[in-house]
């Protein structure tokens, strides 16, 4: 089971998802905010990374779930292999405050 992602990895995974979420969902919109080591593998700025952390949604809607799971059973990429553990982070370390207000 492959445990790095690098860029075109990373795209063609996120296209996977967003190809099924709207054929599964065509009326729902989903926005994903991604940081960490897949923003930096996007950018350029690393080759690779181990997972997608994902900002916002801050809790995954159960229909995305659905499709991160559909994904992971058809490319075989790890359960977490898009999660939001950056957001739980965020919210730990800054519990009063929330995100900033542009990304609401």
């Amino acid at each position: 089971m492959p445990t790095d992602l690098n860029k075109t990895q990373i795209l063609e995974n996120l296209e996977v998802l967003s190809e099924w979420l709207s054929v599964k969902y065509p009326d729902d919109t989903f926005e994903l905010v991604v940081v960490g080591g897949a923003a930096m593998a996007l950018d350029e700025f690393k080759d690779q990374t181990r997972d997608i952390d994902l900002l916002l949604p801050e809790i995954l809607p159960a229909a995305l779930k659905e499709g991160i799971a559909h994904v992971s059973r058809a490319k075989r990429l790890p359960p977490e292999w898009i999660n939001t553990n950056a957001a739980n982070i965020l919210k730990k370390l800054k519990p009063t405050k929330g995100l900033p207000e542009y990304f609401n």
